[in-house]
């Protein structure tokens, strides 16, 4: 799953990518992840734990990664793997990320996540899911990603 990652990370600026690792074990996707500072902030030692815009980000990448090993196995009909996906990635993946609960911060630095594709309320082109991060630090979900496969 290692090239997963580096795939899908091309399309961020290195200090953006913080997914490290990603394993599938049948519906449930869990990430790795590493987040050392907030990468838009001018003062980097002014905000020491992890804010929403990067939890968007990791959450965003996990998504991506997920939905990529999805197109290898062919879940999205005649799709042809690794590079249909990332054809679409950007403009044809839109992630309704904004059902999130925190119920705790998660300081900077390593943390994992997982999240669960909700095959009962999938169609072929929205896929559902829920999950947490940092260990129940944070519970996100569910929410919605939409895969435009006319664009491919």
């Amino acid at each position: 799953m290692a090239n997963i990652v580096s795939r899908v990370q091309d399309m961020y600026l290195p200090e953006w990518r913080f997914l490290e690792s990603f394993e599938r074990d049948g519906n449930v996707f869990s990430g790795s992840f590493e987040v050392p500072f907030s990468p838009y902030l001018k003062d980097r030692k002014k905000i020491n734990h992890v804010t929403e815009v990067e939890l968007d980000v990791c959450l965003s990448q996990l998504c991506y990664s997920s939905i990529a090993s999805l197109f290898e196995v062919g879940r999205f009909g005649d799709s042809k793997g690794l590079s249909d996906f990332l054809e679409i990635q950007g403009e044809g993946v839109l992630t309704g990320i904004s059902n999130k609960k925190f119920r705790r911060s998660i300081p900077h630095g390593k943390f994992d996540g997982y999240v669960v594709l909700d095959e009962d309320k999938c169609s072929d082109s929205m896929l559902i899911y829920s999950g947490n991060f940092a260990d129940k630090s944070i519970l996100v979900g569910p929410f919605a990603v939409l895969v435009n496969l006319k664009d491919k």
